[in-house]
């Protein structure tokens, strides 16, 4: 499992005020507002490459109910999100992965797959886990359109992959701008 970028510490400078010691706090920690769902359900989602401008990358993680997005473009500062979803919702995520054609296909079908390069294409990565166990990682190079894929050795499997990803980005996309909506409709 790849380390995520999500779980590296920010790296711009916070103020801290002088006053307030960060050891000798009497306030106990909040606990988590999310609830663990039925069975342990883990999905994470990377895609980045190095170019122009740097490391430039989008990531997303669901666990436990809570959902992390990130995403550095260096255009701007790197923007950080995190929301606590109910299992509804992790429910359909992990309906979505399940009922995807990906799911019922043998392990290491990405072999087949392009091999990433960060420097020149970059690479894209998805890790499940269904019941705390990780079930299957897929790993292959960055993809813009769906053109590139046909002319690969697995074009089939890469389109059932590429159309999965293009849902659950949606999704996730779709929850973090509702959630973070500055306007009220």
């Amino acid at each position: 499992m790849c380390k995520s970028i999500l779980d590296m510490p920010n790296r711009r400078k916070r103020s801290r005020s002088s006053s307030v010691s960060s050891e000798s706090s009497a306030v106990p920690k909040k606990a988590s507002r999310a609830k663990p769902t039925r069975d342990a359900f883990y999905l994470r989602y990377y895609t980045g490459f190095t170019g122009k401008y740097g490391h430039e990358f989008l990531e997303f993680e669901l666990r436990d109910g809570r959902l992390r997005y990130a995403n550095n473009s260096n255009y701007d500062s790197m923007i950080r999100k995190e929301v606590f979803v109910t299992g509804l919702v992790v429910d359909e995520i992990r309906k979505l992965v399940k009922n995807s054609p990906l799911s019922t296909q043998p392990p290491g079908i990405d072999k087949f797959w392009p091999q990433p390069d960060l420097k020149n294409q970059g690479v894209q990565e998805l890790e499940i886990a269904f019941d705390g166990q990780l079930s299957r990682t897929y790993r292959t190079c960055k993809f813009n359109s769906i053109s590139e894929i046909t002319k690969s050795r697995d074009a089939k499997n890469l389109e059932i992959f590429f159309h999965l990803i293009a849902d659950l980005k949606s999704f996730v996309l779709m929850l973090i701008n509702s959630h973070f909506r500055r306007r009220p409709i």
